[in-house]
């Protein structure tokens, strides 16, 4: 090869999205990556399993309502662009899912990890991205997590932020949905810091999701809240109850 020929050539020729994401497709992107690492016995993910992943309270920022509807939706979209797949299982239960986001984007798994705690958490610092991503990749030291960061900067698949006005320590977003919304979403995180409230969006199709980062506009109403915690009272009743059944049952087979 000529040395004009390898001046001309590119260092790096990485795969990219063929599209930016939407909100729905990066919280069940994150959240197909993460079971897969925290709960790999449940692992590819049902549309409720998934549906369940992206509405969990914790670990979650922020927090949202998906229907069935919406997940699915989002699944397919994932699976046409190749960054998820159908499963079917042996005994013809019903269709799971898996991420392919390594694969298709040609990264290994700290990279992967890294990313989806950006999805999952919107903007971290370094310090959190180790602490809150730790049951994904426990990073040995911060030197390490800052040399994976520094490789998905250069394929401009994360960004770092200015500090803003507050904070000690610039941020991270990933950039594999819309930059601008990135950005919303990094400040009103920021805003959001000495507060307890915490955003809950609903969604019940993909039109729902499309205002994901914007920040809420009134705060939540004492009636909301009270409906909310009936709610959860009640399901954690349920659960009580399914666990009463189930050690009935086994007392009866070892009886």
């Amino acid at each position: 090869m000529s040395d004009a020929t390898a001046a001309s050539a590119p260092a790096n020729t990485y795969p990219s999205l063929p599209r930016i994401l939407g909100a729905a497709e990066l919280r069940v992107l994150g959240t197909l990556i993460e079971k897969s690492l925290t709960t790999p016995e449940q692992y590819p993910l049902s549309l409720n399993g998934t549906k369940v992943g992206c509405n969990q309270k914790t670990s979650r920022e922020p927090v949202v309502n998906f229907d069935e509807r919406t997940a699915g939706m989002a699944l397919r979209e994932l699976i046409d662009l190749k960054l998820a797949k159908e499963v079917y299982p042996p005994d013809r239960g019903a269709v799971k899912y898996e991420h392919r986001l390594g694969s298709c984007l040609d990264l290994r798994g700290p990279a992967v990890c890294v990313l989806a705690t950006l999805m999952l958490r919107g903007a971290q610092t370094t310090g959190e991205l180790r602490q809150n991503g730790h049951r994904l990749h426990a990073f040995e030291t911060l030197g390490h997590l800052e040399d994976v960061l520094d490789r998905l900067s250069e394929r401009e698949l994360v960004f770092k932020l200015e500090r803003m006005p507050g904070q000690r320590e610039e941020r991270y977003v990933h950039l594999l949905g819309e930059r601008d919304a990135a950005m919303k979403q990094a400040a009103a995180t920021a805003g959001r810091e000495s507060s307890p409230e915490k955003r809950v969006m609903s969604g019940s199709s993909a039109e729902q999701v499309s205002n994901f980062s914007r920040p809420a506009r009134e705060s939540r109403r004492t009636g909301d809240t009270a409906n909310e915690s009936s709610s959860d009272i009640a399901e954690l009743h349920a659960e009580i109850n399914a666990l009463k059944a189930r050690v009935e049952a086994l007392e009866a087979m070892f009886a």
